[in-house]
């Protein structure tokens, strides 16, 4: 073999072209999913929420309290608005609860037993007057609430029934429920304004809480875990961590949240199907811990 041969041999081979490269399959298109409510005048859906809180201070006399509640709620499509919101109606058909308090006897409530119904704690004797009555919500598409109304005179004829030690606690749920009147008593999603592909994930400024375990407004960041069987699995998350200075007792406290937790949502018909969640909180004076508590609910449609 010639010497001229060998050097462009030498040349070509050096010239860069490495070992070969294999061209990848071009990508298939990205499923995505657009998350909406569908609103369809007439429909009637049945939710049946269990949740659990648990709540134990500390200190030189700790004690605990625990308050397990079934709540079966309806949520039926009145009117569809342009725009794509809807008018709905929201209301309690049965709320049962069972109450364990330090240095009193055990409660037990069923709004369908007339005798335990008497026997209500001031405590919450505000939800005892929610059972029945129906308050309308206007809802868009993405989740969020515009407007709400029926509230006024339920909370008109609570404290114009209790007694003076009663109204205390009663109206401070009501106006609790008032502040936040969400179409499904405080578990409603805020969906984002685009299609997600599953592992993409979203902020809101609230997160889904139940209502009667407390009043808690946290920033959540939702994340589209995967989509199967036209159901979207979706896991939230969020954290709260609020301060104040209590002038007249001359203490700071600092109260942190965590929550976390999952939902299935139908995406051709357009309501939530099932949720699970739970919270953490801690309440701390000075730097020192002083309660604790947590929450857990379960979500599941009853029917459809």
């Amino acid at each position: 073999m010639n010497k001229a041969f060998l050097a462009l041999l030498a040349l070509v081979l050096s010239c860069g072209c490495g070992p070969v490269r294999t061209l990848a399959p071009p990508e298939g298109p990205v499923n995505t999913s657009l998350l909406r409510y569908r609103f369809s005048p007439g429909d009637d859906l049945c939710y049946f929420l269990r949740s659990s809180v648990w709540s134990q201070s500390l200190g030189e006399s700790p004690a605990a309290l625990s308050v397990d509640q079934e709540v079966e709620f309806r949520r039926k499509v009145l009117e569809v608005l342009p725009g794509g919101r809807a008018r709905l109606s929201v209301a309690i058909d049965r709320l049962r609860l069972a109450m364990q308090a330090p240095g009193q006897e055990d409660t037990v409530f069923d709004s369908d037993d007339p005798e335990s119904a008497r026997q209500c704690p001031p405590e919450m004797q505000g939800i005892a007057f929610l059972v029945g009555k129906e308050i309308r919500v206007e809802q868009m598409p993405s989740g969020e609430v515009t407007g709400v109304s029926g509230l006024t005179p339920i909370y008109t004829e609570a404290l114009a029934r209790l007694s003076p030690n009663e109204r205390q606690p009663a109206e401070r749920l009501l106006r609790e429920t008032a502040q936040k009147p969400t179409g499904m008593l405080g578990l409603d999603v805020i969906f984002p304004a685009v299609p997600l592909a599953p592992g993409k994930s979203w902020w809101a400024e609230r997160g889904p809480f139940p209502i009667f375990s407390g009043r808690t407004a946290y920033p959540c960041q939702y994340l589209l875990k995967e989509v199967s069987g036209g159901q979207a699995i979706v896991e939230f998350s969020g954290q709260l961590r609020a301060s104040d200075n209590q002038n007249d007792l001359k203490m700071h406290r600092v109260r942190t949240v965590t929550v976390q937790g999952s939902f299935s949502f139908d995406l051709k018909k357009g309501f939530l199907t099932e949720m699970q969640g739970e919270s953490s909180s801690f309440l701390r004076v000075e730097g020192n811990e002083q309660l604790r508590t947590r929450t857990t609910w379960e979500l599941k449609l009853r029917n459809k």
